[in-house]
């Protein structure tokens, strides 16, 4: 292709129009809800754990962030707001609760999205948090649909959208 084609502004406001096209067509048919793409972070030391939910909720059409404790959650939440958090309550360095409690001093509107999960359902300490944050729990393991119904419930609550 010579430089004359690749140049030619009538290709390119022929891909204007198209992509105007496209998004007016998603906004017509409410396909845009679902372009927007949610972020979720993953605090989870299970590395392989991780990489399921992760490539689960990016098929969902989440894009996705992953660190392995809380202290590189929270170097995350400092520069990005996440839709969705799903933290582990057992992790090496900053444990669940205590990466719950820095981001409800740094930035507060984000507590609300948390999705905690854990295998020790018979830990009181992690019950009585729990309780005491009105937080949502999954217990691991857990069905892929018990996420997405729990990721569900916390857009439907807070206005988040939905995937």
């Amino acid at each position: 292709m010579d430089d004359k084609k690749q140049s030619d502004p009538s290709l390119i406001k022929t891909f204007g129009e198209q992509r105007h096209n496209l998004e007016a067509f998603a906004r017509t048919t409410g396909l845009h809800k679902t372009l927007t793409r949610q972020t979720a972070l993953i605090v989870e030391d299970d590395v392989n754990f991780a990489c399921i939910v992760r490539s689960q909720m990016e098929g969902w059409g989440f894009q996705v962030a992953y660190v392995t404790d809380g202290v590189e959650g929270i170097k995350r939440i400092m520069n990005e707001d996440f839709s969705i958090i799903l933290c582990d309550m057992l992790m090496p360095n900053l444990a669940g609760d205590m990466f719950y409690k820095a981001v409800e001093r740094v930035k507060p509107q984000l507590c609300k999205r948390f999705i905690f999960m854990t295998g020790n359902q018979n830990d009181k300490k992690i019950i009585d948090f729990i309780r005491e944050v009105r937080g949502v729990i999954i217990w691991k393991p857990f069905k892929m649909h018990i996420l997405h119904e729990a990721i569900q419930a916390i857009q439907k609550k807070h206005g988040l959208g939905t995937k």
